[in-house]
């Protein structure tokens, strides 16, 4: 009987409404708030196929990273010799083909600052990517591991490329070897940052 006039009271059923609404408002919330993150990571995980299938279809890509794995003689010597006045004094040392290698590592370094950014801008998941590209990352970071098995690219080629994406500012695939440990975000020289198998 208590129960009942309790009930009856306006007050009391309006807050039991509204105690009732608000518990399915959350539910609802709760529920959608998953189903958002799920098909989030269902968005990040095919923007890191899709992405990373873009970057290997480009043709300099593909060759930058071929000339990378083989330590192509002409790539590497373009790497060594980086005369940053080689655009103002034509003789700058630099044959028509180092010069084309030099572009090639150029768009392949700018597509990867681009992947650093649509991991910053989480179109891309981190961990994606890096199951994705994990192979590079060992091969080419500046900072090695103990437990890396891939050490064909020798260390002076890898710290001709380290020289030469710090010397030009490529900032962004800095930040991006760095998410994986492969890489420093410290100031210093090029020399002092890099470190040797």
């Amino acid at each position: 009987m208590a129960v009942a006039r309790w009930l009856a009271n306006g007050t009391n059923l309006a807050a039991i409404v509204a105690a009732l609404s608000g518990a399915v408002a959350v539910f609802r919330y709760w529920r959608n708030s998953i189903r958002d993150r799920e098909n989030l990571v269902k968005q990040q995980a095919s923007a890191a196929v899709t992405e990373t299938l873009n970057f290997l279809a480009d043709r300099d890509v593909r060759a930058a990273l071929s000339a990378l794995d083989y330590s192509e003689p002409v790539t590497m010597q373009a790497l060594r010799i980086h005369a940053p006045t080689y655009e103002s004094e034509a003789d700058g040392g630099f044959s028509d083909d180092e010069k084309l290698a030099r572009d090639t590592i150029d768009q392949f370094l700018t597509r990867l600052e681009m992947i650093n950014f649509l991991i910053d801008k989480k179109v891309v998941a981190e961990d994606d990517f890096r199951q994705q590209f994990n192979y590079w990352l060992e091969l080419l970071g500046e900072i090695p591991r103990a437990d890396d098995e891939l050490r064909h690219l020798s260390d002076a080629n890898r710290k001709a490329l380290w020289h030469y994406i710090r010397t030009y500012r490529f900032g962004g695939v800095i930040q991006l070897f760095a998410r994986y440990g492969r890489a420093s975000l410290d100031k210093g020289s090029p020399e002092s940052l890099f470190r040797a198998r």
